[in-house]
């Protein structure tokens, strides 16, 4: 921490530890200055009654803060928030009093009393302040603003939720950059990128100083959602772009969007004597997107955190201001005209479009072409908001997909189970100092003030001396020192007993339903099987009876050409039809034009015909029985086509 800074927080924002002193000197100082401007300001032209607040970063947290704060009520009328709110983690020092404790004990100054303290600060010199490592946990502050009941009441988003009544006094302008945390990377970094590894310490640190609650779901939640998972291979520069947008979104845009939802959407209770005189104040929101060509940053990321300030002050119309670059183009200048208006306009109505409307603003047309556009007012259902570029544009919620796992489901990730052992919250090695990148909080003090919310009442805010030398001997360890929690075994053990029975029931079922499945399966199989046997056994015995059956008589085709005729039974009076085929061998092929006899093997005579063919035919008849009554005639299958030479009819004798 640079020593002016240590020694403007201390002197500002020192907290105090009892009840004989009181802190946020920094925010009275502040309050003082705004007292001064309405007694004084007419002197010098002003109007005290058409004051406009205006801060960047740190600064817009307290601009925020006065708002909330009863000290300012009235002191002001309007505000201006850049890249900043009440509500970013760095905007409250939570663990004031335990960086003050630290402090003392390494200039070895009393804590018992707070006029002590000072007292002993006052006589130590600067250098032994600044000899002293006030490591504070990345994202958050040690010495800044507290909750002390006078001049901030209760945390501010308690009092934006159900207290808003101060909040709702002021017209609010806010808005952020496209890029609000390039300067926790380093140069190089934004050049060659980063790796994985690099970016998951960043993360886990970002996650494990924020969020008290399943850290590892919230921690994988944004490595899955802010790296493009659309290329085979990440590059060193997408996982720094990602890495950085999730920061800047996590500690700022997803704040500064909430801040603009409180302000523009408020709850506001019925019975209260300010919701019938209620006024709706306007609130408009901004994105800054446009990157200076000649800046001092790289042009592939987006406007940086702060660039945006030359614009509002003018920088490219003039030779050179202060610290900003003196290169830009004429559209920047013009872009620089139109942000000023924007800015003046608020300050001066309320509403940044009415310097154009009534003319009192004026824009030189030489400087570059010039849209007006109207800016509109951001509420909670549009979220309308003006993107700032060379040509402003009017687009509505911003960067919301990623915004929601912020304003949503990380906030339920991190809310409080009471089924959960502290070590289900924990990211996994949460031990490990090398798993992360910076300083990071103690997780003992932060679950012990959650679970004391939950007991105490909010009436004690202060904590006695023994307390506090009781606390010092807890926390005496580094703050990059990890506390590792004692886990409650027999609900552990009990919990784990119920996994492995429930486990067991399913394994239970599981065989149950597979040994049914296997039975039925086998049941089917043998089922087939028995129709199969049954198919070939039934086959077989059609075989057995086609060979015993009667021979077949070679007939006449459709032509009534004869080929074999016997003459009515009548004629043979009780004689049998002999046979003259065997079974299985009617087919015939009779080629040429000799005549065929077929012999007669039975003992008695028969007639037949005999017939000379001049090509050979293949007839295959089915020879009726004669001793049934009622038989149909013999069935012939004429299979080529045939034609008689001559015919004559003989008898055949027996050869017995």
């Amino acid at each position: 921490m640079p020593w002016f800074e240590l020694a403007k927080e201390l002197n500002c924002f020192l907290p105090a530890v009892d009840r004989s002193a009181r802190g946020n000197y920094g925010l009275m100082d502040q309050v003082a200055a705004l007292h001064w401007i309405q007694d004084n300001i007419a002197e010098f032209g002003g109007d005290p009654r058409n004051v406009t607040v205006f801060g960047q970063g740190h600064g817009a947290a307290c601009v925020n803060l006065l708002m909330l704060s009863p000290m300012a009520k009235s002191l002001f009328h309007r505000a201006i928030m850049h890249s900043g709110s009440a509500l970013c983690p760095w905007a409250i020092a939570k663990d004031a009093i335990s960086h003050t404790q630290k402090l003392a004990q390494r200039l070895n100054c009393s804590m018992q009393d707070s006029m002590m303290l000072i007292e002993c600060l006052r006589k130590r010199r600067l250098e032994d302040i600044m000899s002293v490592d006030i490591a504070a946990p990345d994202h958050l502050t040690a010495f800044g603003p507290t909750v002390d009941g006078i001049v901030l009441s209760h945390d501010p988003i308690y009092l934006m939720e159900t207290k808003p009544d101060l909040f709702l006094r002021y017209n609010l302008m806010l808005g952020i950059t496209k890029v609000e945390s390039y300067f926790a990377f380093s140069a190089v970094e934004e050049v060659v990128g980063i790796d994985s590894h690099r970016r998951d310490r960043v993360l886990r640190t970002l996650v494990r100083n924020l969020y008290t609650h399943h850290l590892q779901q919230i921690f994988l939640t944004v490595v899955n959602e802010y790296m493009d998972w659309s290329v085979p291979h990440l590059h060193s520069t997408d996982i720094f772009r990602g890495t950085v947008e999730a920061m800047s979104d996590a500690t700022v845009a997803s704040i500064l969007i909430k801040t603009a939802m409180f302000h523009s959407n408020p709850n506001l209770p019925t019975d209260s004597p300010f919701y019938m005189f209620f006024i709706p104040t306007k609130t408009y929101f901004y994105v800054f997107g446009h990157q200076t060509e000649e800046g001092d940053y790289a042009t592939r990321l987006g406007c940086i955190t702060g660039e945006d300030l030359a614009y509002v002050f003018g920088a490219p119309l003039v030779a050179s201001l202060a610290h900003f670059p003196s290169n830009f183009t004429a559209e920047e200048a013009s872009l620089s005209e139109t942000t000023m208006m924007y800015w003046t306009s608020f300050a001066k109505f309320g509403d940044p479009n009415l310097g154009t409307q009534l003319g009192e603003m004026q824009i030189d047309p030489t400087r570059g072409l010039y849209e007006r556009v109207i800016w509109p007012e951001f509420t909670s259902n549009l979220q309308k908001y003006l993107s700032i570029l060379i040509r402003p544009k009017v687009k509505d919620h911003y960067n919301a997909h990623k915004l929601s796992y912020w304003l949503n489901l990380i906030p339920k990730l991190d809310s409080i189970d009471n089924a959960t052992t502290d070590q289900h919250h924990m990211l996994e090695d949460h031990h490990n100092a090398s798993m992360y990148d910076g300083c990071v909080r103690s997780l003992y003090a932060d679950v012990e003030q959650k679970t004391e919310k939950q007991t105490i009442e909010d009436s004690s805010q202060m904590t006695n001396t023994s307390e506090i030398l009781d606390t010092d001997k807890a926390m005496s360890a580094n703050v990059t020192e990890v506390q590792v929690y004692g886990l409650d075994k027999g609900a552990h053990l009990s919990a784990l007993g119920v996994t492995i029975a429930v486990g067991c029931s399913l394994l239970m079922l599981n065989a149950v339903v597979f040994a049914a499945i296997f039975y039925q399966k086998d049941k089917i199989n043998v089922a087939k099987n028995m129709h199969k046997a049954f198919y070939e056994v039934e086959r077989n015995k059609e075989e057995e009876e086609d060979a015993f059956k009667k021979p077949y008589l070679l007939k006449d085709a459709p032509s009534s050409l004869i080929l074999h005729d016997f003459e009515p039974i009548q004629a043979y009076k009780e004689q049998p039809i002999f046979d003259l085929v065997e079974t299985n061998e009617i087919k015939r092929q009779l080629s040429g034009t000799a005549e065929t006899e077929l012999t007669n093997t039975s003992s008695k005579p028969a007639k037949i015909k005999t017939v000379t063919f001049v090509e050979a035919p293949t007839i295959l008849c089915e020879l009726p029985d004669p001793t049934v009554p009622g038989t149909p005639s013999q069935k012939c299958q004429d299979q080529r086509a045939f034609h008689p030479s001559q015919s004559k009819e003989s008898e055949c004798a027996s050869n017995s």
